[in-house]
């Protein structure tokens, strides 16, 4: 298990096929059929029986599922018989995600990699799953269309009133920041859910940009020193694919760049060579050619 929760972003150059055998050991014996998955519980119950597990065990536990969430990305239908689906990885652990581990203010709190972004993290290990078997079939149209509805409408946790009583300004930003990032995931995987519905879709589209324009907005309010950064790997790339205009491209960046020399992410930096070349840019930025843009996420 890797304690980095973005390896899958290691090089430069994001292949869907090069990570397979980093995905050989979730091998599990038999698989449920994929094309009847159950469309009424998409989601995770956060009100089913929960098990305690100590901090060091949910560590670890949420670095493995942000590890397998960005791995499925990375793949390819090759791997669909080898590993188990993240609707069974959810539904097996959720039970170990919901007990508090210690008495804090609010209950993201007690995620210690994923923080008010592990509900949003579940949409998007989802949707990379469906991604892998396109063209989607009736039924995961369906269950991709729930995915998108539950994207759309994912709501950021609110600080209570007495958080912004007894806290201080500083433990106050670092709450906040993680339920932004739990938006830009969301965000992120709506524009992704809605590319695997029309795979025509192209960037520029009036609600992705919308889309776009919100998630740069959500990203102002993350400090650069954040500890919430690594796990931005995946939605940069998806919104990134999906941004057309020069000053997110160049903002998207610049905040990429600071990002990484912070936590000293070689991944974080990689994500920006993937985006120049989606976007038909050289390492200066400069236009070179006409790239992909979002078809590259189905690439």
């Amino acid at each position: 298990l890797s304690s980095d929760p973005h390896m899958g972003f290691e090089d430069s150059k994001i292949s869907k096929n090069k990570w397979v055998d980093n995905v050989k050991d979730w091998r599990i014996k038999e698989l449920p059929d994929k094309d009847n998955e159950a469309t009424k519980n998409i989601l995770c119950d956060i009100t089913n029986t929960s098990l305690r597990i100590d901090a060091c065990e949910r560590t670890l536990l949420e670095s493995f599922l942000c590890n397998y969430t960005i791995n499925l990305f990375t793949c390819d239908e090759s791997i669909l018989n080898q590993i188990v689906s993240p609707f069974e990885i959810y539904k097996t652990f959720w039970k170990f995600l919901t007990p508090k581990i210690y008495d804090c203010p609010v209950p993201w709190m007690n995620n210690p990699v994923l923080g008010a972004a592990l509900p949003a993290y579940e949409i998007a290990a989802k949707a990379n799953w469906l991604s892998m078997q396109m063209p989607l079939s009736d039924s995961n149209r369906k269950i991709a269309l729930s995915l998108l509805k539950s994207a759309k409408y994912f709501t950021q946790p609110i600080l209570p009133a007495k958080i912004k009583l007894k806290e201080p300004k500083s433990v106050q930003r670092r709450l906040l920041e993680s339920c932004y990032m739990g938006q830009m995931v969301a965000k992120a995987s709506y524009i992704f859910l809605r590319k695997l519905l029309e795979p025509k879709l192209q960037a520029g589209e009036d609600e992705l940009e919308e889309y776009v324009d919100a998630f740069t907005r959500d990203l102002y309010e993350i400090t650069l020193q954040s500890q919430i950064s690594p796990i931005g790997c995946w939605p940069f790339v998806i919104v990134g694919a999906a941004a057309t205009k020069k000053e997110h491209h160049e903002y998207l960046v610049w905040r990429l760049n600071n990002f990484a020399k912070a936590q000293n992410s070689k991944a974080l930096f990689s994500v920006i060579a993937y985006l120049r070349s989606v976007w038909g840019e050289d390492i200066n930025g400069h236009k070179i050619e006409d790239g992909p843009g979002l078809d590259a996420l189905l690439d």
